[in-house]
């Protein structure tokens, strides 16, 4: 039996040590390699903005398909164009959609309680995380003011 169909107290009871475990290991690690919290913020919201990258270079190399290598312009960075950051937009506004269409089922229906709030707060951690876009897409000077 998939675990999602089992009661959401086995669940937890069962997931909660590897939870901690996972956590611990990891923060373990990053304090071993000297980083901060703040370092680690800062990656989220680097793979929030450059997923789409990665994404498609994951593709060509299961496809098989050769691109070519294209260096970064190096200086003073520009904002990009709105429209080249659709695939960040478009996940915001489809978390920002899911919370509201999760609100609206919890004021309505009230159930699944546990399910629909847990959802809730990971749609607001990737909306808060995809927002940061709207930030690193300022030029630099604009950033310093």
């Amino acid at each position: 039996m998939p675990s999602y169909f089992s009661r959401p107290e086995i669940y937890l009871l069962v997931f909660m040590p590897y939870l901690v475990l996972s956590l611990s290991t990891f923060f373990w690690t990053l304090k071993k390699r000297r980083y901060r919290v703040r370092d680690l913020v800062l990656g989220q919201f680097l793979m929030a903005v450059t997923f789409p990258v990665y994404a498609k270079a994951s593709l060509s190399a299961i496809l098989g398909i050769k691109s070519a290598f294209v260096t970064t312009p190096k200086g003073k960075s520009l904002a990009l164009p709105w429209r080249d950051l659709w695939p960040q937009l478009g996940l915001l506004i489809l978390s920002f959609t899911a919370m509201v269409w999760g609100m609206n089922r919890l004021v309505y229906e009230r159930e699944p309680l546990g399910g629909l709030s847990v959802n809730m707060v990971w749609c607001l951690y990737h909306f808060l995380i995809l927002s940061s876009v709207i930030y690193f897409n300022m030029p630099e000077k604009e950033k310093g003011a």
